[in-house]
């Protein structure tokens, strides 16, 4: 009786035993996935952020394996439950492609690196070749120079000779170029045509007492009707015929016209005070017909002036040409 008695306590103490530390690795086991998940998630954001680091795309490629032979070895049968069987096989096949992945991304990278090194690799013997390059240049513009250098030592002394003897020349020569300047130019001048002459007319109160032309200064009297009338003509003085002229008569400030001469108009945006005539010829000597201006005088003036002036074809300039005839104002 004792003996079966203890039996009994013993396999009930056994089963309390077995059952707590059954919960005890349960409980553990989901500890370490957990630790194991963490693990994960951070390896997983260690290489996206080290996407393009070789060194550590090498060795996250290199330790796949471990893993997913980890993996592997933990996986549940399906007896013990066949939907964390697929999971667990889901997620194997997820870290596969994950691997190829990021195998092939370590193959892209280290091709990179390997065309970088070779480019750096060219363009360090390129450069070595160019500074080769550059000293034997220099060396020989070195040598070149100082042959030119000594050339010109011997040549020195032939050349201060050579420029004596253009010295005396370059002063033959500027003789002989002054003198035959000198002989062109007068030659020049006794075949070059003269100049044009120009063509001058004179203003004048008229008269037709030749002798007495012109008249700059006459007594005009006032008519009844409060008006004057100034007689004035225009003589060609010089020996040039006078071709497609024109002449202006400008009466003072105070004046307005009353009756215009016979063939003036009122150029077109000129002033009041000026009045216009053209003629197509005027001979040497010869005087226009006598023109007449009648005008009234605002105020009380006891004299006035009547501005003229001219142009034509072959004339003196226009600023020349203005003259003045002057009337001495008798009021009634």
């Amino acid at each position: 009786m004792g003996h079966g008695r203890w039996a009994r306590e013993w396999r009930a103490l056994s089963r309390k035993h077995s059952t707590t530390l059954r919960t005890l690795l349960h409980w553990l086991g989901r500890l370490l996935f957990c630790i194991a998940a963490l693990l994960v998630i951070a390896l997983v954001a260690w290489i996206v952020t080290n996407w393009n680091d070789p060194s550590v795309v090498g060795f996250a490629s290199t330790w796949l394996p471990a893993a997913l032979s980890l993996v592997v070895a933990f996986m549940p049968s399906q007896e013990k439950g066949w939907g964390k069987h697929m999971i667990w096989r889901a997620a194997l096949i997820v870290a596969g492609v994950a691997g190829s992945a990021l195998m092939w991304h370590n193959q892209k990278l280290a091709l990179a690196t390997a065309k970088q090194e070779q480019e750096q690799a060219i363009s360090k013997a390129a450069a070595m070749a160019s500074d080769k390059s550059n000293a034997h240049t220099d060396q020989q513009i070195s040598g070149v120079k100082e042959e030119i250098h000594n050339v010109a030592k011997v040549s020195a002394t032939g050349l201060e000779e050579v420029r004596s003897d253009l010295r005396g020349t370059t002063s033959s020569l500027s003789t002989l170029i002054s003198k035959g300047a000198l002989e062109l130019n007068d030659n020049i001048n006794k075949v070059k045509p003269p100049a044009p002459k120009q063509a001058r007319l004179q203003f004048s109160f008229f008269t037709e007492d030749q002798k007495a032309f012109p008249i700059l200064v006459r007594d005009v009297q006032q008519a009844d009707d409060k008006t004057f009338s100034v007689d004035f003509s225009v003589r060609n003085i010089s020996d040039v015929v006078v071709k497609e002229g024109d002449i202006w008569i400008i009466l003072c400030d105070a004046c307005k016209y009353e009756k215009e001469p016979d063939g003036f108009t009122k150029p077109k945006g000129s002033s009041e005070r000026y009045r216009n005539r053209h003629f197509n010829i005027l001979n040497p000597g010869v005087t226009l017909d006598k023109m007449t201006v009648t005008f009234s005088i605002t105020g009380r003036f006891y004299q006035f002036g009547l501005a003229l002036k001219y142009a034509c074809e072959n004339c003196v300039n226009l600023s020349d040409s203005q003259q003045m005839i002057t009337g001495n104002a008798i009021y009634k």
